[in-house]
């Protein structure tokens, strides 16, 4: 049998940063560079309209496109054990990042305890962040995203986890835009004390 991914124990296919990953985490991974990425070229961009607004010459310079995420369309055969995914959402939503998640649920109820009533919680945030109306489809797959790694985070021995410094930033700008939906502040303040706990972060996320 060959390596263990380093992030889930499953069988690892390649090695990426100096870890073995399976599919499903180096595709995780690859999604956070893609994220990195993206900033940059924001900065870029906007570095552009700076100097075209300073010389007074709008549209010349080529702009860099963000890269956009892959969005299961029309109908599904994917199933879920923690969740319910309506039929008109599911033309809308990262079907794939929502069946990782769905995986990882079943990971921490199987573990029992603690880890149990994480999964619980995950999935009434989850469901509270796939039922609400006032999200765009964007907004909605961003969340779902960064749910997904956090909660495969708190999933995973400290010793196996992404540096502190790159899981404290997540979270940030995870919890800054819950915030800023108030539809979901609710069902966000259930979760967040018990995935705040699982990834060993002061309250208020700090």
């Amino acid at each position: 049998m060959g390596a263990a991914c380093a992030q889930c124990g499953g069988q690892a296919i390649m090695a990426m940063a100096g870890q073995p990953l399976c599919l499903s985490c180096a595709d995780r991974f690859n999604q956070i560079l893609q994220r990195q990425n993206d900033g940059l070229v924001d900065q870029y961009n906007y570095l552009l309209d700076m100097t075209e607004a300073t010389v007074g010459v709008y549209g010349v310079m080529p702009r860099m496109r963000r890269s956009q995420p892959i969005i299961q369309r029309g109908p599904t055969m994917t199933t879920f054990n923690n969740i319910n995914v309506r039929d008109s959402v599911v033309g809308a939503i990262n079907t794939g990042e929502v069946k990782r998640l769905d995986v990882t649920m079943d990971r921490l109820r199987n573990c029992g305890g603690q880890s149990a009533e994480l999964a619980a919680a995950i999935s009434g945030f989850t469901q509270a962040i796939l039922d609400n109306n006032d999200l765009e489809v964007k907004d909605r797959n961003d969340l779902l995203e960064v749910l997904s790694l956090l909660t495969a985070q708190a999933s995973q021995p400290e010793g196996a986890r992404m540096p502190d410094g790159v899981i404290k930033s997540m979270w940030r700008g995870f919890v800054e835009f819950i915030q800023k939906t108030p539809s979901l502040v609710g069902a966000w303040e259930v979760a967040k004390p018990y995935l705040e706990a699982a990834l060993k972060l002061l309250p208020g996320g700090a």
